[in-house]
Order: structure tokens, then sequence, then C-alpha cells
């Protein structure tokens, strides 16, 4: 399992808090100083810090140096299950995420963090994503 895109880059190098620097570098297939470059530009990253608003910048694209995406909806990003007899909605967990999407390229944000999943691997992350099957998906891009 590929962890780190990116992580040989001079760049990458002396950065931190470049989750998103690392998901879309993924999920593009572009450079790590690109995508780096690019999110400075555009989303106004500044260096060693993370992508404030990452989630609301994304929205208003449809495209990231030409790589279309689209947005999941909160609704698609919903598990409905019974519990004591009751329908309850509760926000989909990156596990759930997995099992329903097994093949294709996506963006995954939870709480404060954003990786890649590339056919249900976690590729544009850190070593610790691939154990966060439990956590709740606060936003979803499929590349």
């Amino acid at each position: 399992m590929r962890s780190y895109y990116g992580e040989d880059a001079p760049l990458a190098r002396g950065e931190a808090n470049d989750c998103c620097v690392r998901a879309l570098t993924a999920a593009t297939g572009f450079e790590y100083s690109v995508i780096h470059e690019y999110l400075k530009k555009e989303f106004h990253r500044k260096d060693r810090h993370g992508v404030a608003g990452f989630n609301i910048k994304m929205k208003r694209r449809s495209n990231i140096l030409g790589e279309e995406y689209t947005t999941f909806q909160r609704a698609e990003l919903e598990t409905t299950y019974i519990n004591y007899g009751r329908e309850v909605k509760r926000q989909m967990t990156v596990g759930t995420f997995v099992k329903q999407y097994p093949i294709g390229t996506y963006i995954l944000v939870v709480r404060g963090h954003a990786f890649c999943l590339i056919d249900g691997i976690v590729v544009g992350g850190n070593a610790e994503d691939g154990k966060r099957l439990k956590a709740r998906i606060t936003a979803a891009y499929k590349f």
C-alpha cells in the first residue's frame, strides 16, 4: 500500500498539514509541487498550514487543473438502519463507503483531514488513514 503520494518530493519533506495536497496529488496524478502551487494560488493555502474551508472551495469548483470531479450530496453520504424498530440515519463511515464504492478514485474528507481512496486503497494520505474505518465522512468527491 502506498500511503504518501509525493513523499519523495523535496517540497514535501519540509511540509506539514498537507493532507489536501497529498490527496489531490493522488487523485489527479499531477506532481506534488504542481498541486502545492495550485492550492496556494487558488485555495489560498499557506505553507505548512491546512486549507481553510477546503469543502466550500471544492464545492464551488468542478475541476482541478482540468481534472473533472463530482461532489457527493449530503443524502448520498448517509446510511439508514433500523434501531429498536425505528429508522435511523447517520453519516456514512469510511468503512461503509469502501463497501458501497469499491472501485474508483475518491477524495474523502473526515473531520479536519482529507485523503484519497483509489479502488478501496488509501493512497494519498498518511499511514493511519487506512485504519480510520469508523471515521464519519463529512464530504466526498469522485474523480
